[in-house]
């Protein structure tokens, strides 16, 4: 005969809504003394402070003694999330309200370039605050920003500019940054025959590409894929996307890279190298040649200046904006040791209030310069919590105690 279980479930319910208010002070008292702490952790060698940036990684390692503390932390925990992740800096600020402490109603003002550096103060390291400070000026307001692992620290700028395109999942080499040189063809490339001579010279001169035209035909495409997958040369084809500004994608591409449009497809035509990447529809250009571009950019600002029409300008400069765009490259070495990703976490949290910051404004609290809105968010996320609390009839505790039959013969 198989063994079977029995047993009961004992379930008990202790404490109330005001005992589960006086843990979640003892909690927040305790999670705040380690933000605010000098030294908070030690890895191996290394030393590492308190900062706002770690409050949920703090919040969900203390270690609950009793059910109501479990589930205190339980509920904060939720509570800090969602405060957190509607805007940064309001799960420090909640947990501060828990234990007692008053934020004052500040109504948000507009960032300016001296709040920058007391906004990044928040991730309590003054190295990363230093890069975050540095990344800033140099990204500027339509600069693109990545942060990676390894090597040395140092921070890297390539101008760069950005289109939004069309291109086909089943070319993967397009995801990956290459350097390749740009072929554009202002009309579509309706069969194989227009770009024969094409394909077959970059084949003999292993030639990467990116070929850029208003359509393709599935014959063409086709082709070109079947010889990209057969190693015979790597070409992307491209086409730009279906807005307004859009319509002037190939002009902007062939004035920034260099490349001569004409009705004869050419490698002749084609630019020089640039490094190329497509990222979520967007096809991002490190430029390596500056002066195209510069001189492209001359005639655009030129033309902004001769038309009056509202909408023409509007179009002009959105058309300036995507060609002179920036790529700051963040790389955060091997010589914080064990501290890297946590470093990397501090960053992106500095990035996170500093872009908050520029569309929400920032607010002065305690000689604190924190992003707009996280005091209200934190405000709205405590009143949230003392009346889930008042609700809380207790903490159901079980309690179970499984007995063994035991197995009989015959």
């Amino acid at each position: 005969m198989h063994q079977i279980t029995s047993g009961g479930t004992a379930r008990k319910l202790t404490g109330n809504g005001n005992d589960i208010l006086r843990v979640s002070r003892k909690i927040a008292e305790s999670v705040v003394s380690i933000l605010e702490a000098p030294v908070a952790e030690v890895f191996n060698n290394r030393i590492l402070g308190g900062s706002e940036s770690d409050t949920l990684r703090v919040l969900s390692s203390y270690s609950p003694a009793t059910d109501n503390e479990r589930v205190a932390r339980s509920l904060m925990l939720i509570s800090a999330y969602r405060a957190e992740q509607a805007f940064p800096g309001s799960a420090a600020l909640f947990l501060r309200l828990l234990t007692g402490k008053s934020l004052p109603d500040t109504q948000p003002r507009k960032l300016v370039t001296s709040d920058v550096e007391q906004l990044v103060s928040a991730v309590n390291d003054r190295t990363v605050e230093s890069m975050l400070v540095t990344a800033i000026e140099m990204s500027g307001p339509t600069g693109n920003l990545n942060v990676t692992l390894g090597g040395l620290s140092h921070i890297s700028v390539d101008e760069s500019s950005s289109f939004p395109v069309i291109v086909s999942p089943s070319f993967a080499s397009a995801g990956r940054l290459t350097s390749r040189v740009f072929i554009v063809f202002d009309g579509v490339i309706e069969s194989v025959g227009q770009v024969h001579r094409l394909l077959d010279d970059c084949a003999k001169n292993s030639v990467s590409a990116v070929l850029l035209a208003r359509a393709f035909s599935s014959e063409v495409a086709s082709t070109i894929y079947a010889n990209n997958s057969n190693g015979v040369f790597d070409i992307i084809p491209v086409t730009p996307g279906v807005g307004i500004d859009d319509e002037y994608t190939v002009h902007d591409i062939a004035g920034v890279t260099g490349a001569s449009m004409s009705p004869i497809l050419s490698l002749e035509n084609a630019s020089k190298e640039a490094d190329v990447i497509i990222e979520k529809g967007m096809l991002k250009v490190n430029i390596r040649y500056s002066s195209w571009r510069d001189e492209h950019l001359k005639r655009l600002r030129s033309e902004l200046g001769t038309f009056k029409d509202e909408h023409i300008k509007s179009l002009i400069s959105r058309r300036i904006a995507r060609i002179s765009g920036r790529r700051i490259t963040v790389c955060i070495g091997e010589e914080f040791g064990d501290l890297s990703q946590i470093c990397k976490e501090r960053f992106d949290y500095g990035m996170r209030c500093f872009m908050s910051a520029r569309t929400r404004g920032v607010v002065v609290a305690n000689g604190k310069t924190l992003p707009g809105d996280s005091i209200r968010i934190a405000k709205m996320t405590h009143e949230a919590y003392l009346k889930l609390s008042q609700n809380t009839g207790g903490v159901l505790a079980l309690d179970k105690k499984m007995a063994m039959a035991k197995r009989r013969r015959g």
